[in-house]
């Protein structure tokens, strides 16, 4: 969940809610991984100043002088020097606007973050795992229609066929539960086939097709599938395919023991006080969380996906168009992208959230614009600022308008919303704070509110 409001309500209530890139995306499943924050802290490079080369940006092609001011004071705000930081960029087909870090890579040695520092990027790894199996699909090594259990015989689908289209669509059923994940076991190693025998044998939570629940398990599985497929390891795999192609010089499959140039250290925020991240083996998000990058690595592989130099023409209109159910009801997520609109304009992007970092990366196909934001404090909320960043670029900047209300009030806001798409998303009221899920979670006495037009209504 993400902690969005105190005693002040933020005017981007609705644009957080309902209008934005938001989209409901529950927590990860095999420990507690992957998918979601809060906001936090930080500085830039030079200090707060602009760079030398962001100084002179025109109008065109480049920012504005009063776009790189405004993304810039907005960075600086949300993360001030004395915290965990975070790096931002922002692109334009081939051209890079804008590249910045603010705040602490090490708290501890007091390490200002730079922009060529390595965050884990959790579930923005779906894209990669993806696009391995489409290109599989392109190479006739498989079909997104097969059954699993072609490759997986021993899978329990009590004789409904789950296909590897479920799986990257979020609509396989299968369980996305973590079970019983102690602290004990977040440190333990498993291989991929571990991690799959963990949850394999859980009941089954709706049939194949019929609903939408984000699964990282189902990521799991198709980095097994993978696996399985070429015989080589899925961090062997997506780097050859990727990394080493792309010249993606700074990603890799992250491990605890490696010592890694420039990685971040991770952080998380109790009661107004940072500490180091809890521990996780990072065998456990696998496929579905577990690569590390830099925000220009991700620029190179976004700049390269939207070329067609990753996969095909036809196999990203594939992976960029939400899936349906069998109902013809939208799920608003494709192959591991979310679709979604900022200010009207079209995009795709992913959010992951992990233990001490929490990353966002958008794209507007209209515009042409990349923004991505990586932060090492898993409690910042990087999807509403680079929502505000992408906002700026495209010259629709959203309100900024502060207004205060009574608890009493906050509290009234309490409920589940869903929007004309069908997509809920829930608002609860805790501690005088209204608090934003990405997962609908029922609560007794809650209610539902429904868009209409411009608005909302109780129903």
């Amino acid at each position: 969940m993400k902690n969005i409001f105190n005693s002040r309500l933020i005017f981007i209530l609705v644009v957080a809610i309902c209008g934005s890139s938001m989209e409901a995306k529950p927590l990860y499943n095999v420990s507690r991984l992957i998918d979601r924050g809060n906001g936090d802290r930080r500085c830039c490079d030079q200090h707060r100043g602009v760079s030398p080369q962001m100084k002179s940006a025109r109008p065109g092609n480049n920012l504005t002088l009063q776009q790189i001011k405004e993304i810039s004071l907005l960075l600086a705000k949300e993360f001030p020097a004395t915290g965990p930081g975070a790096v931002a960029l922002v692109a334009r087909e081939d051209r890079i606007l804008y590249q910045q870090a603010f705040g602490k890579a090490d708290l501890e040695m007091n390490t200002p973050m730079q922009t060529a520092h390595i965050f884990r990027i959790a579930s923005i790894t779906k894209q990669f795992t993806a696009c391995a199996i489409l290109r599989l699909a392109e190479q006739g090594r498989l079909s997104l229609h097969d059954d699993i259990r072609k490759f997986i015989t021993d899978y329990p689908t009590s004789g409904k066929p789950i296909t590897i289209e479920h799986l990257l669509t979020h609509t396989s059923g299968i369980n996305s539960s973590a079970g019983q994940w102690t602290p004990q076991m977040r440190r333990m190693d498993f291989t991929p086939r571990q991690l799959v025998d963990s949850f394999k044998n859980r009941q089954a939570e709706f049939l194949p097709g019929t609903d939408f629940r984000y699964n990282n398990n189902g990521y799991v599985l198709l980095g097994y599938i993978i696996e399985i497929i070429t015989g080589n390891s899925y961090e062997d795999d997506i780097t050859r395919q990727f990394f080493q192609p792309l010249g993606m010089k700074h990603s890799s499959f992250d491990t605890n023991n490696e010592i890694i140039v420039n990685r971040a250290r991770g952080y998380e925020k109790e009661d107004d006080k940072y500490k180091n991240a809890t521990f996780l083996s990072m065998s456990q998000p696998y496929a579905a969380g577990g690569i590390l990058s830099t925000v220009e690595d991700m620029y190179k592989w976004n700049e390269s996906l939207m070329s067609c130099k990753v996969i095909s023409k036809t196999s990203l209109e594939k992976a960029l168009t939400p899936g349906k159910l069998s109902s013809g009801k939208s799920t608003g997520y494709g192959y591991g992208w979310w679709r979604g609109r900022i200010q009207g304009s079209p995009d795709v992007h992913h959010d992951g959230l992990i233990n001490g970092f929490s990353s966002f990366a958008v794209y507007l196909p209209n515009e042409k614009i990349f923004v991505t934001l990586f932060t090492n404090c898993e409690n910042n909320n990087p999807e509403l600022t680079a929502s505000k960043i992408a906002a700026i670029v495209i010259g629709k900047p959203f309100p900024q308008q502060e207004i205060t209300m009574p608890a009493e009030q906050l509290a009234a806001m309490e409920g589940v919303y869903e929007s004309s798409k069908g997509e809920e998303r829930v608002v609860s009221f805790e501690n005088d704070r209204l608090l934003f899920f990405p997962e609908v979670v029922v609560k007794p006495g809650s209610f539902h509110l429904r868009k209409i037009n411009a608005g909302w209504i109780k129903v």
